[in-house]
């Protein structure tokens, strides 16, 4: 009998837990992504999208992305944007990773990255878009943050398809 009453208190704790993280993901879909985006990228107008964001602790950090997909490439995501940002009490530190980011993913063979910078001193204004070298540290060391985003959104997906998510 205790056992069972055990039971029951953790499903209602990770029920609870579960609704947070509802709550959370639903609350910040699109966490104010530029509205402009790089020169040269195709009208998405038709194309799938979906969006998720979440918060992790170990370091202290908020996601959200939306990701796209191509009607004549219904197996890729062909444009993926995210935002990572850090949330530490530093506003130095808090800084770091917010600027939004971009793949696009042209053929499968030419995928281009970007990076959305906000002027100096002002967070506030319009970002410019920046491509990413090919090759360079900084196009390269963007592959664990996208492959990140892809198992955030492959879990959030299995969970809504487990009946977890609305």
């Amino acid at each position: 009998m205790k056992s069972s009453v055990a039971r029951a208190a953790r499903w209602h704790l990770c029920a609870l837990a579960l609704l947070v993280f509802v709550a959370l993901v639903t609350s910040c879909r699109t966490a104010g992504f530029a509205t402009a985006l790089p020169v040269g990228l195709p009208d998405m107008t038709g194309w799938e999208k979906s969006a998720g964001s979440a918060e992790f602790e170990n370091p202290r950090r908020s996601v959200a992305y939306e990701v796209f997909v191509h009607p004549d490439r219904p197996a890729v995501y062909s444009v993926t944007r995210y935002r990572i940002r850090l949330l530490t009490p530093d506003a130095a530190a808090e800084r770091l990773g917010w600027d939004e980011k971009l793949q696009w993913d042209r053929d499968g063979k030419d995928v281009r990255r970007f990076r959305c910078e906000a002027p100096a001193g002002s967070a506030s204004q319009r970002c410019r878009w920046r491509e990413l070298p090919r090759g360079s540290a900084e196009y390269d060391l963007e592959m664990p943050a996208i492959l990140s985003i892809y198992a955030l959104h492959a879990r959030l997906l299995a969970e809504r398809d487990a009946g977890r998510l609305r």
